[in-house]
């Protein structure tokens, strides 16, 4: 509280400015005896209360035969402020911090808040407060805290000064005739001359009435000024004196702090229980009509522009962590798992539906997992991949997931025991024929998944956006009404259906990037253990919990094994999907083209060949042909062979045609 001290004569410093000389407070003045007095920091003041008259011994300003020092006392007491207390000769020194810019120099008997006369002496700058400690040779007593004690509340707002005269320019001097419209009057004259809160306007008519005038206002009288009612008007008068002079990025920082906003790729996310979500901003729009109805439009699309700008954040880097309900995982290098708090500063736009417990365990899942997948281990274990894949903010290993099977095969029920555990909020439900639309891939962004469960079977024109996805490659992404922006989708492609889409037209590096689970078993009403709540029970937090543990155990052995494993079960329903789309792969099936044939006849020969007897088989089937070009490529990449020009003299005429050979 104090920065150093100094030599005193009484209550003042003994030596004029430009010679005294300061000491730490940690060390005696040396070679002293006297008086001394002590600086007041910087961002203190010292109230000072004189109970007595210097000259007379007279009593000043009694308040109801009880001296203003002790019913400052009293009140600060009673609300439990924390200050300092010197004892004087004639009244009291209180010492609390000072909120900056309210006093900058002294004010000498100056009436508070609450009508107390008293004087406010600042520390440094231009006001040199001094603390006398000492006097006459006597050291004074503190009766609360000290010299050193900083431990201390600011000012409390119902004693900073309010006027150097008590009459005006607001008349504090009120009579028992006048206290009901005297006090009302002064609530407002505080909100709207003074700038209080409401609430600080009603607490300090409540102090003046309890402690300070001598004919206080009965209990039911003084409710009756602070009712409710009078509470809104200084409300709606507060709200006008402030939206007068508010800027645009005040009322943009309420907003912000008020939602917890950031802005990322132009869209409003808020943090909500450890997760940033899409923010609707018409809950802009509802705050502004509510707590700053007299401000227009036009101001309001300044404030979201200002929104936008104070707010923006780069999207966030992937950092392998994991977002659930509980808390945020995170994996080693070991493959332990480590549960931290949420944070405001973690920026995440996506939570599990599941709470971390290594030790739940769901009876209900394992049973139906093992009748969805045949009790086949490696199928499960291929679905433990694919919810670890699911959680990780990546796409690189570039996996699309089929879900094939008869209606009532729970195909459908796995898939939203899924979205139920990525949260419903975090699936899209794009599919194929969508993809390509205008604003087809708005809904995708910040999406754990895309999740379409009934995908008919339909002719797949092109597949670039489709593999794109799957890839996570830079893609342009149009919402209605806000800018184009680039996107790299880090969330998963699952699709239910009961035949697999034709794919042929444009069927290059699909292969690869699949993952198929086939359903056998049909559910039946008549089963003994048929389940019409099945969904419901599958979304449980328990099972949910399960999901987690299994999601881990898979995110563990695809970092192991450094990607998918293979399994028999996939394997064959993946070579079923491409003999259903690649029409070069068919045609060699079907015609019984092995690799000798393919070796010695011409790729083309006029009207003859492999690739016009493969265009014969197109036409038959009802396929378009692929482009010479492409049928090459197609039989070099499966078989390793290469093309190469051949050429031949037949009567006499020399001819060219293209032959396949090994490498």
């Amino acid at each position: 509280m104090i920065s150093d001290i100094c030599k005193a004569q009484g209550k003042h410093p003994l030596e004029p400015e430009e010679r005294r000389v300061y000491y730490s407070p940690d060390e005696a003045i040396p070679n002293w005896n006297g008086d001394e007095c002590a600086r007041l920091k910087a961002g203190f003041v010292k109230g000072d209360v004189d109970d007595y008259d210097k000259k007379t011994g007279e009593p000043i300003n009694f308040i109801k035969g009880e001296r203003r020092s002790d019913v400052i006392k009293r009140i600060l007491d009673e609300q439990k402020v924390k200050y300092n207390l010197l004892l004087t000769e004639r009244g009291k020194h209180f010492y609390f911090k000072l909120p900056e810019n309210l006093i900058g120099a002294k004010k000498i008997n100056w009436y508070s808040n609450i009508g107390i006369e008293m004087e406010y002496h600042p520390g440094e700058g231009t006001a040199k407060t001094h603390i006398p400690y000492k006097v006459n040779g006597i050291m004074r007593q503190w009766a609360v805290g000290s010299l050193y004690n900083e431990d201390i509340d600011e000012i409390p707002f119902w004693l900073y000064p309010l006027q150097k005269s008590k009459d005006r320019p607001f008349n504090l001097d009120i009579t028992s005739g006048s206290r009901n419209s005297a006090l009302s009057s002064y609530l407002f004259y505080l909100v709207e001359n003074k700038q209080y809160t409401a609430e600080n306007a009603f607490q300090i008519v409540r102090l003046m009435n309890d402690y300070v005038l001598p004919d206080p206002l009965p209990k039911d009288e003084i409710d009756t000024i602070l009712r409710d009612e009078t509470l809104h008007k200084l409300k709606e008068l507060e709200r006008e004196k402030a939206d007068k002079t508010i800027s645009h990025s005040e009322v943009a920082q309420e907003i912000i702090e008020k939602f917890n906003i950031i802005t990322v790729n132009s869209n409003f996310y808020n943090y909500e229980g450890g997760v940033y979500k899409p923010f609707d901003e018409s809950k802009i729009t509802e705050h502004m009509t509510t707590f700053r109805p007299k401000l227009n439009g036009n101001f309001e699309k300044e404030v979201v522009r200002h929104i936008r700008g104070l707010t923006r954040t780069d999207y966030p880097e992937d950092d392998g962590t994991v977002n659930i309900r509980n808390g945020i995982l995170t994996f080693s290098d070991d493959g332990a798992v480590t549960l931290k708090p949420h944070s405001k500063d973690y920026i995440s736009f996506r939570q599990f539906n599941a709470i971390y417990d290594p030790k739940v365990q769901c009876k209900l899942l394992d049973d139906c997992l093992f009748k969805w997948f045949s009790d086949d281990s490696e199928q499960i274990e291929l679905f433990n991949q694919l919810l670890g894949y699911l959680m990780m903010n990546h796409v690189n290993y570039q996996k699309i997931f089929f879900f094939v099977g008869a209606p009532a095969t729970g195909k459908n029920t796995l898939l939203n025991a899924i979205a139920c555990f990525c949260r419903k909020e975090n699936i899209s439900a794009i599919q194929l024929d969508d993809m390509g639309a205008p604003f087809g891939l708005a809904t995708i962004v910040n999406k754990t998944a895309n999740i379409f469960a009934d995908l008919k079977k339909s002719k797949v024109i092109a597949s670039d956006k489709f593999k794109m996805l799957a890839d996570g490659s830079p893609l342009k992404i149009n919402q209605k009404h806000k800018p184009e922006f680039t996107y790299s989708f880090t969330g998963k492609l699952l699709f239910g259906m009961n035949q697999y889409p034709d794919f042929s037209s444009d069927f290059a590096g699909i292969e690869r990037r699949l993952v198929i689970f086939t359903f056998k078993h049909i559910f039946k009403q008549d089963d003994k253990d048929y389940n019409p709540r099945l969904t419901d029970d599958l979304s449980t937090d328990e099972c949910m919990s399960a999901l987690l543990n299994k999601a881990i155990s898979g995110y563990k052995t695809l970092l192991d094994n450094r990607g998918f494993i293979s399994t028999k079960k996939s394997g064959e329903a993946l070579a079923d999907f491409v003999y259903a789309n690649d029409s070069v792969r068919r045609w060699l099936h079907e015609a019984g083209i092995d690799e000798d044939t393919l070796l010695h006849n011409p790729i083309k020969d006029g009207y003859k060949g492999l690739y016009p007897d493969y265009c014969a088989f197109c036409i038959n089937i009802g396929e378009t042909a692929k482009r010479q070009r492409d049928f090459s490529s197609d039989i070099c990449t499966l078989y390793g062979f290469e093309p190469f020009q051949k050429e031949q003299r037949l009567k006499g005429e020399r001819i060219r045609y293209q032959m396949f050979r090994k490498k």
